[in-house]
């Protein structure tokens, strides 16, 4: 909880220091994109399931989760770090979740 707070306090390029792969780097409410930065879309099990295909895909710059309230969650792994407000969506950014 407390890293979840302080990744969101420091600038996302911090954010590498305190997250891993996990649920950590989210952050709610973030997830509209062009459609064209879409590289995949599947149907999400766990969120940090989505955000270990992003860091398994060449060009992947965050992974996108749709609300929880859909009848199938799902993630998009999308080819821009340019995502913005969307109310009940959650993104997590490669420079998160990524060590390079």
């Amino acid at each position: 909880m407390i890293t979840r707070i302080l990744s969101l306090l420091l600038p996302i390029s911090m954010c590498i220091l305190l997250c891993n792969a996990t649920e950590e780097c989210y952050r709610s409410n973030t997830g509209m994109f062009p459609d064209s930065a879409i590289i995949l879309q599947k149907t999400a099990d766990q969120p940090s399931a989505c955000i270990e295909s992003c860091s398994r895909t060449p060009g992947c710059k965050a992974a996108v989760t749709s609300p929880e309230y859909w009848a199938y969650r799902e993630c998009f792994l999308v080819s821009t770090s340019t995502v913005t407000s969307r109310s009940g969506w959650d993104a997590a950014f490669e420079v998160c979740f990524t060590n390079d």
